[in-house]
């Protein structure tokens, strides 16, 4: 994999947002991939380079539950 060869670990991910919590103020989605009469799905994507972090895996799992919950409180 490109990424690892330059110490990147991430993952891209969608999920659907109904239109009236649309505007989530913690993190910026990256595209809108669908739309649907309820709401809309968006694309995140999550990245990070890992260069001498003893536990990248630990560190990766920590922040990505961060995340998950930034996404789905808004």
């Amino acid at each position: 994999d490109l990424g690892l060869d330059y110490y990147v670990i991430g993952e891209s991910f969608e999920t659907s947002v109904p239109w009236d919590s649309f505007v989530c103020n913690a993190v910026l989605f990256n595209r809108v991939t669908q739309t649907y009469d309820a709401g809309a799905c968006v694309y995140f994507y999550f990245a990070f380079n890992y260069r001498g972090i003893s536990d990248p895996i630990h560190v990766y799992e920590q922040i990505e539950v961060m995340y998950k919950r930034a996404i789905v409180t808004g």
